[in-house]
């Protein structure tokens, strides 16, 4: 049931027809279950199409002020996404984990429209994660197969010190940052589609 209602929740929003008609109030509550269904949920199928569903949404502005929920919500599952001691969902887990990066590639793409009168709890979800994100986009460039191949580099001398900049993400606005890496996010993995219930066995 659960996993019936996260599918259908990502499928009336996707429908031109039928999304424009939920209330916001409407669009709060699903969002939140959404929100509790990746992180707490312990069916893994449950948690794969709770997590697509979250990637349907095209702008911030469709979350209804909960983007950040959403967002931060997002990492924290991916951030346990192995943290499970029942082998039978276990099996689902690196499924689970391509949904749930795929997800926080999309969620990372709309953060480059946020306004600095919004990006204020962004930026600290940004922050905050920093090191885990910048780890996750340069796992999206190394296996997306579209990014060019960089040439051999002759082998440098080791430097004398280390550099002072060792992470770009604690240097500049997480939204800069985000929207430095925008060239990556277009090679990262697309969006898997929806997941039928046989596709798990």
């Amino acid at each position: 049931v659960r996993w019936n209602g996260c599918y259908t929740i990502g499928n009336i929003w996707l429908n031109k027809h039928v999304g424009p008609l939920c209330n916001v109030e409407t669009i709060k509550e699903a969002l939140l279950a959404l929100n509790t269904a990746i992180t707490k949920d312990e069916n893994f199928k449950v948690r794969i199409q709770a997590s697509w569903a979250l990637s349907v949404f095209q702008s911030v502005q469709e979350f209804c002020g909960l983007f950040d929920h959403s967002l931060e919500s997002a990492v924290t599952a991916l951030q346990h996404v192995h943290d499970t001691a029942n082998f039978e969902q276990f099996q689902y887990s690196n499924q689970l984990k391509l949904q749930l990066t795929s997800t926080l590639l999309h969620l990372l793409r709309l953060c480059v429209t946020i306004t600095a009168v919004e990006k204020t709890k962004t930026n600290e979800i940004l922050s905050t994660h920093s090191q885990f994100l910048l780890d996750i986009l340069r796992a999206a460039e190394g296996t997306s197969g579209s990014a060019p191949e960089e040439p051999a580099e002759e082998p440098t001398p080791t430097p004398t010190r280390e550099p002072e900049i060792q992470n770009p993400i604690l240097n500049v606005s997480p939204v800069v940052f985000a929207l430095q890496c925008s060239s990556l996010l277009e090679h990262a993995t697309p969006l898997p589609a929806p997941l039928l219930d046989g596709d798990y066995e």
